[in-house]
């Protein structure tokens, strides 16, 4: 009994110990209370500077969520969602909400360029500048102490700063600058080619950041892979450059980690929904309709660049959801100095595979819920936008109380032959190579579903849901990237 006794000491001392020993960020952790075993899976970038990056030139946007301001928070409602007051004011009824908490300027290759925060919530007194393992883009930033309290209207300051980071990069890539000017922006934001496309990716359920940003470097791999492999034909055609700068948005999307029960995930299902049209309500529109069209208009008052940077927008899962209503519909957030909301801007590109989210959002409400959100317009301001569908998706069909757009059987329903009264998407279909092809036409000029059941076929390693995480593949770069550059059955809807 005595050896007995003295191992469990052994092991009782070992697990106190293990209690006691704080993390690095963990007082400002707790104070935004973001400290959860899970809540702190989503700003693990800020703890693994070089190892959880993106291998691109572009920024990791991260958003948590925080306790509620004391004063509360203001939203309005928009008649792009289809939504009765009540029914939005519940959407933000909660004793947390969303907010920014750090954005990542990155570089695609970490070794040249030391990544840094432009913003960083979790600076929160002098003592945790020191703790901080990425460092501020300046000092200036490095010394802005912020309050936990101020995590929610901080969020706007968080995408200014992104929005002048942006537009000084891609300035940097443009300007005719010679000398000391030209040495300082190649310091800061290298050299190369002239950016070409702003590219924003959000990905879904049970997604934690590193295995987000793990999912952007595949997704960005193959897109890139399939522009250097494009038929002869079109790599002679002119005007056709691809250098895009990239800003992947994280958010809490896990409620739960992988030692639970799965059936403790499935009841996770409504609250993430929920959260993935917070998301799409709150900071993703935001740096949609208001942090990127500064951007573009800075960039052409200052270096006399005519053309738009085109923006795309690509979501999965509820990815895809925070995409489409952030798209399609816009932030219900208000800045603190403003009484209305913010303007739409227009989407170049929006692609959601595998949507997880209600087909009557998109090809009108048939639902006797007041409180889902629809486009009673459709989706206006995105210039293209593709949809796929596949018949091995074993996750969206999981909702019993409609149909989504990722599943077959919604496909089916809205491109079938037969299909009773006018016919708003394009439908067509996917091989297995990634090439598209046209079905019927649509009445809609930008919205294409289409049937992916042979290209988003497999199971994607440690994922569930049959097929539904097949998109990281080059076959899949490829329908993505012909989307993006208006290429195949794209190519005459410029």
């Amino acid at each position: 009994m005595k050896p007995n006794f003295l191992a469990l000491i052994l092991i009782a001392a070992a697990l106190l110990g293990c209690a006691e020993t704080p993390r690095r960020l963990q007082t400002e952790e707790e104070a935004l209370h973001t400290n959860g075993s899970i809540t702190r899976l989503f700003h693990s970038a800020l703890y693994y500077p070089f190892e959880i990056t993106p291998r691109f030139d572009g920024y990791l946007v991260g958003i948590e969520k925080v306790r509620r301001p004391p004063g509360g928070i203001d939203v309005r409602n928009r008649k792009e969602y289809g939504l009765e007051n009540g029914a939005l004011q519940a959407k933000f009824d909660d004793s947390k909400v969303m907010a920014v908490t750090h954005v990542i300027r990155h570089f695609a290759d970490a070794r040249q360029f030391n990544n840094c925060t432009l913003f960083n919530a979790y600076i929160q007194s002098s003592d945790s500048v020191n703790r901080q393992l990425v460092r501020a883009c300046d000092l200036a930033q490095e010394m802005i102490i912020r309050h936990p309290n101020d995590a929610f209207p901080n969020s706007w300051k968080a995408l200014d700063e992104l929005r002048d980071d942006i537009g000084h990069r891609i300035a940097s890539r443009l300007t005719k600058a010679q000398g000391d000017a030209a040495d300082k922006a190649a310091a800061v934001f290298g050299t190369g080619a002239a950016y070409t496309h702003i590219i924003v990716l959000v990905m879904g359920w049970n997604t934690v950041q590193e295995e987000a940003v793990r999912n952007f470097n595949s997704l960005m791999w193959n897109i890139e892979k399939a522009h250097k492999r494009r038929p002869d034909k079109l790599k002679a055609m002119p005007g056709l450059p691809f250098n895009p700068l990239v800003i992947g948005v994280t958010w809490p999307s896990q409620w739960s980690s992988n030692w639970l029960d799965p059936a403790i995930k499935i009841v996770s299902f409504p609250t993430k929904a929920g959260d993935a049209d917070e998301v799409g309500m709150s900071w993703l529109g935001v740096l949609l309709h208001d942090t990127l069209p500064a951007v573009r208009e800075a960039v052409k008052t200052r270096e006399g660049y005519k053309k738009d940077l085109p923006v795309v927008v690509l979501g999965h899962s509820f990815g895809a959801k925070a995409s489409s209503v952030a798209a399609c519909a816009g932030p219900a957030v208000v800045r603190p100095e403003k009484t209305t909301t913010t303007p739409l801007a227009d989407i170049d590109v929006l692609v959601n595979l595998e949507p997880a989210y209600l087909s009557e959002r998109i090809f009108g409400r048939t639902s006797w819920l007041h409180n889902v959100v629809y486009y009673p317009k459709g989706c206006p301001r995105a210039q293209r936008f593709v949809i796929t569908a596949s018949a091995s998706d074993r996750a969206v069909p999981l909702p019993f109380w409609g149909t989504y757009l990722g599943e077959e059987k919604s496909y089916r329903k809205f491109c079938a032959a037969d299909h009773d009264g006018p016919r708003l998407a394009h439908c067509a279909v996917a091989d297995h190579n990634g090439e598209v092809a046209p079905k019927f036409l649509g009445t809609s000029k930008n919205i294409y579903y289409v049937d992916a059941s042979e290209l988003i076929s497999e199971n994607a390693y440690e994922t569930g849901g049959g097929s539904h995480s097949d998109i990281y593949r080059f076959e899949h770069g490829r329908l993505i990237y012909a989307a993006i550059m208006g290429e195949g059955i794209w190519a005459k809807s410029e």
